[in-house]
């Protein structure tokens, strides 16, 4: 077997393809409405490793400034029927302007993680907010492509 002067400095042989887990994910963002033109927003990622165990992970946090405190209830909705909830997400409050922030992994939800999955890729999920704020009980936030790589094994460094 011969291997490369790079690939002996990295520790990693050049015919191996496993030097990292192959993984995907998709990112949403939505902005955030609210009282006193609020600047916040909304991240959903989900990520999946296939590896002998594969792995799924839903994340998410919401940042703005005002409804600190205020964040009672959050749910992944199908946006062409609210009321079809995906996910229930806990309602963690995080510090600073983190309203709420948290990971399912390993994923466990009532959609199956691969319909989430193509339902976030198709911008067919909402981020649903619910509040203690006046005249803002309901928040539904649009949640929109930001990102999607396909499956890819990181290479050695």
């Amino acid at each position: 077997m011969i291997l490369t002067t790079g690939a002996i400095l990295t520790g990693c042989p050049l015919f191996d393809d496993r030097c990292g887990d192959e993984s995907r994910s998709v990112t949403a963002l939505a902005g955030f409405p609210g009282p006193a033109n609020a600047t916040g927003f909304a991240q959903v990622q989900l990520v999946e490793h296939r590896t002998e165990e594969p792995r799924q992970t839903l994340w998410w946090v919401v940042e703005d400034s005002a409804f600190t405190g205020q964040i009672t209830g959050a749910q992944l909705v199908l946006a062409t029927d609210p009321t079809r909830v995906l996910v229930d997400l806990p309602v963690i409050p995080g510090p600073g302007q983190v309203l709420l922030h948290g990971e399912l992994q390993p994923y466990v939800g009532p959609t199956p993680f691969h319909d989430l999955y193509q339902d976030v890729l198709t911008n067919q999920v909402d981020l649903v907010l619910e509040t203690t704020a006046a005249g803002y009980t309901r928040l539904l936030l649009p949640l929109r492509l930001f990102e999607s790589p396909d499956w890819s094994r990181p290479h050695c460094s």
